[in-house]
């Protein structure tokens, strides 16, 4: 008996017909008919769940006899089974693949946001009589730059939109956390070039540079979110189009 064969009796077995196979599984009634014509074979994900719905060990279901039965397996089956593995090797390594690339992704993220953090103190930060920690991270160091990146150094935000581009990325979101930073430098670039508004000074109110990269960084995050669920939509697509 095929592999084809014994989906088609399993299935008839347990009364269900092709169409209820196919809506237990979560594919289309043709997959089923083309994996119980040999057109076709299940993914590795697929095989297992019909051997949970027919209640066959997946071993029986492509054909390996027990160990006290002599009869040889088909060359067929023999196939699927080392197709079977080769899957799962593959499955690993994509699985290796993402966390791989998530904390490349985390780490170059972080690493821009520090870029820029020690790009804006050699431009703006005086060296002056600070020792070197606290030219870097001092609040008093950061009050005498630009009004826009020192707030942001001061009331910890630099750092929190760090965490919240790079720590995202680390599991995987690399999309929204490259938008969101990329959000951020043009936040800080348009605000400290547009937010200086020398009418509003009398009144305190010589600086709207908080304003606008507060504006340009929260649709950076809107963006991102929609990046990343385009692509799982779209990944989505692709694997349901692959199983049918």
């Amino acid at each position: 008996m095929t592999f084809a064969d014994r989906l088609r009796s399993a299935r008839e077995e347990k009364g269900l017909s092709q169409e209820a196979a196919a809506a237990l599984v979560g594919v289309s009634r043709q997959a089923v008919g083309r994996w119980e014509s040999g057109q076709s074979m299940p993914s590795t994900a697929n095989l297992l769940r019909l051997s949970e719905i027919y209640g066959i060990p997946l071993e029986e279901l492509c054909g390996r006899a027990p160990a006290s039965l002599a009869e040889p397996r088909a060359a067929e089956d023999e196939r699927i089974l080392q197709l079977l593995g080769q899957e799962r090797v593959l499955r690993a390594m994509r699985r290796r693949v993402r966390i791989l690339r998530g904390v490349v992704g985390g780490a170059a993220v972080a690493l821009s946001y520090a870029a820029l953090f020690l790009l804006c103190r050699l431009i703006w930060v005086p060296r002056g009589d600070y020792s070197l920690l606290e030219w870097l991270f001092g609040n008093t160091a950061a009050r005498q730059v630009g009004y826009l990146y020192g707030w942001l150094c001061q009331q910890g935000i630099f750092l929190f939109c760090l965490l919240l581009s790079s720590l995202p990325a680390l599991a995987g979101l690399w999309r929204f956390g490259a938008v969101t930073f990329s959000g951020f430098v043009l936040g800080l670039l348009l605000g400290e070039l547009l937010g200086p508004n020398p009418a509003g000074a009398a009144q305190g109110m010589s600086h709207y540079g908080w304003l606008i990269w507060g504006v340009i960084f929260f649709v950076s995050v809107l963006l991102g979110l929609f990046a990343e669920l385009r692509a799982r939509r779209r990944q989505a697509k692709n694997s349901a189009g692959q199983n049918r």
